[in-house]
């Protein structure tokens, strides 16, 4: 499933009614459409002033995949904009790659609700947790829980010597192809 994306181009109106009547169009039709995955409201200004530049970045990386690959659905997009921008490469592999959608920045609790730990990403079929370094004292609760727990480096580049989304792609069952 591909994003959908509502462009409204300013330039092509004539006059300030004519704006005005587009912009109520625009918004209308995104009401409309926004509960579906994916879905963008642009301005092609803001195109031309590179203002969506993280768009452009995963169009490219959708069209770059072979033609067997599904491009990413609305919901990935929605992971790839709540992730910290060092993860989202290799998040943008794992997803080629067919991982599960992830949970972004959840909570481990005990059965009485009180929270035990924290994550940058879970897996939760899988029971494989990401933490950041700074959660790294957190990893015993998930461990305790069943959870496989991968911790990244401080540059959040690196899990156990390896590019963090091998490690995790390993954890996940899966294998990424890296193109030289």
């Amino acid at each position: 499933m591909a994003p959908g994306v509502l462009v409204l181009d300013e330039a092509k109106a004539d006059d300030e009614a004519a704006l005005h009547f587009a912009w109520r169009q625009w918004l209308h039709l995104f009401n409309t459409t926004q509960s579906l995955p994916g879905m963008w409201l642009v301005t092609a200004s803001g195109l031309d002033h590179q203002d969506y530049d993280g768009l452009r970045t995963l169009q490219a990386s959708a069209a770059a995949q072979p033609a067997t690959q599904p491009s990413l659905n609305g919901a990935w997009l929605e992971v790839l904009d709540s992730v910290l921008v060092p993860l989202k490469p290799g998040m943008v592999r794992l997803a080629q790659a067919g991982a599960g959608i992830p949970e972004v920045g959840p909570e481990l609790a005990d059965d009485k609700g009180r929270v035990l730990a924290e994550a940058e990403l879970v897996w939760s079929a899988a029971q494989v947790a990401v933490l950041r370094s700074d959660q790294a004292d957190m990893a015993q609760a998930w461990a305790a829980q069943g959870w496989t727990v991968l911790c990244l480096d401080e540059d959040l580049t690196q899990c156990t010597a390896q590019p963090w989304e091998a490690a995790a792609a390993t954890a996940l069952g899966l294998t990424i192809e890296y193109q030289e």
